[in-house]
């Protein structure tokens, strides 16, 4: 059994909006805090940034992100999270026509194309037609910019974490190429 599956795009793609004349001058709709709890239900890791990676076939020790003393999930991170959410949920627009896979099998290298609808799911490329993610949490294009309305911070460990080292596995990943299990209709629809 293949533990790994696409989310599948809804009936619809979300309507489109054009956000011109909103600014971030004024507050305008609904405005708000949320503040929340992340509990790690398993091994959690975000690696700091490294100055010298380890040679190619070499072992790799990382270290946890860190914000003075305390290891973080940084902002940036968790909004990437919630903004994918929030694509997948409300039907909005792809940053890529095309999702392609290229992997080696049985020694050869194979490359396997899934195309995103034409209707609604291409990404967004001005402000005159936004999708709702773009418009909650931004959007760049070509010169155009508008810098959305979410902000993140970030998610600090509270005094009494633990943290352990771990030698990582291999695990096993994605084959793209079981069109015959990621596809209901043909092989370049995900």
């Amino acid at each position: 059994m293949n533990p790994f599956d696409f989310v599948r795009f809804p009936k619809r793609p979300a309507t489109r909006e054009s956000i011109v004349g909103r600014g971030h001058d004024r507050y305008t709709g609904l405005s708000g805090t949320l503040r929340c709890r992340l509990t790690a239900e398993m091994p959690l890791f975000v690696p700091a940034a490294r100055e010298n990676p380890a040679p190619r076939g070499e072992h790799e020790h990382l270290h946890f992100f860190h914000a003075g003393a305390l290891p973080v999930i940084p902002g940036s991170s968790l909004k990437g999270v919630i903004r994918t959410v929030a694509e997948a949920t409300s039907g909005s627009c792809f940053l890529f026509d095309k999702l392609s896979f290229s992997e080696r099998v049985r020694g050869e290298r194979t490359i396997t194309n899934y195309e995103v609808p034409h209707q609604g799911y291409r990404h967004c490329t001005d402000i005159d037609g936004l999708c709702p993610a773009c418009r909650l949490f931004g959007f760049l294009n070509r010169g155009e910019v508008f810098g959305g309305l979410v902000s993140v911070g970030d998610a600090a460990a509270v005094p009494g974490f633990e943290t352990i080292t771990l030698t990582l596995e291999v695990e096993m990943s994605p084959k793209p190429h079981h069109t015959a299990f990621y596809s209901s209709t043909h092989p370049k629809a995900p």
